[in-house]
């Protein structure tokens, strides 16, 4: 019985939110919300790919004078 409440005690822990479990940094937020928007965050960023992607599409609208300029820029 003691494995049982304590695995009922570390869920319950996870995702309650009482004042015993914050901290000044974490906004009252439980261990679950908090990765949930670390993940929201992360996702609305741009991956390395997306950014070659536009910064391709940006020096391709240029002409070479344009970007010889912008290289010694």
């Amino acid at each position: 019985m003691g494995l049982v409440s304590s695995i009922c005690d570390f869920f319950s822990g996870l995702f309650s939110s009482d004042s015993a479990n914050t901290s000044s940094n974490n906004d009252g937020l439980t261990g679950v919300e908090r990765y949930i928007r670390a993940q929201t965050e992360t996702a609305s960023s741009l991956t390395s790919v997306e950014r070659y992607i536009r910064a391709q599409a940006d020096t391709a609208t240029l002409t070479s004078v344009e970007r010889y300029i912008r290289a010694q820029g």
